[in-house]
């Protein structure tokens, strides 16, 4: 079974991320509200970002979904490199 990088950068690469609202403060890199949609393969998934975090609908701990919006919107994620390097370290 793929780890959560490489199913976030499959949906990634397969064009498969469709970024539907981004909400950025003047002067800032990350924005701080995102909605999006993402074409899994068992489903279309909604990811967004608010005030209280990071949420997908599928609700999973490790969630690749969430992953593949957060690597595009420039936020931290499970599937960073920094977080793949990370773990192959421990």
């Amino acid at each position: 079974m793929p780890d959560v990088r490489s199913k976030a950068l499959g949906y990634l690469r397969d064009g498969r991320v469709t970024l539907l609202t981004v909400n950025t403060a003047k002067h800032s890199l990350r924005p701080y509200a995102v909605g999006a949609m993402v074409q899994g393969f068992q489903g279309r998934y909604w990811v967004r970002l608010n005030a209280q975090g990071w949420l997908c609908s599928c609700a999973l701990a490790e969630c690749a979904h969430a992953a593949a919006v957060q690597l595009v919107t420039g936020w931290p994620s499970a599937a960073s490199k920094d977080a793949k390097a990370a773990e192959v370290m421990a």
